[in-house]
């Protein structure tokens, strides 16, 4: 990722690799980062969660007060295998995480790409405040 964010120009406050989690988990780095000044927009890469309720009551917290803009791997059945294998955690079925995801206020990135084009909008982007947005789009 920090590869990733670099190519962009992205500047990161902070970054944290989990691994397998055996002392803090996402929702304890979740809480961390919505407490920081520095950090704008928490963007992050998750290939589980350890503790459904938890997260999704931190992410809920996180999102309405910064953006929350979240990768999650695992996806396919192939790739919820490796993640399995990988952190030894459940990836899970991704129908549960979108539904959760949307209840909490994550936005949601589809590829790293994404991700980042996410983060640098919103990092570099004043929110807009109010109902007073309108989106213009050329799409059919």
């Amino acid at each position: 990722m920090l590869d990733w964010a670099l190519a962009r120009g992205l500047g990161l406050a902070k970054i944290v690799s989990i691994g397998n989690k055996a002392d803090l988990n996402e929702t304890d780095f979740l809480l961390a980062f919505t407490a920081d000044e520095q950090t704008k927009v928490i963007v992050g890469y998750l290939e589980s969660i350890t503790s459904g309720d938890k997260f999704i009551k931190a992410a809920r917290s996180a999102a309405s007060a910064k953006p929350l803009v979240l990768l999650r791997a695992g996806v396919t059945k192939a790739g919820m295998k490796a993640a399995s294998a990988h952190t030894g955690g459940l990836a899970g079925d991704d129908i549960a995480y979108a539904a959760a995801f949307k209840r909490a206020g994550v936005i949601r990135a589809e590829s790293f790409d994404s991700l980042f084009d996410y983060a640098a909008a919103l990092s570099m982007q004043p929110l807009p405040k109010g109902n007073r947005v309108a989106i213009i789009t050329n799409a059919r």
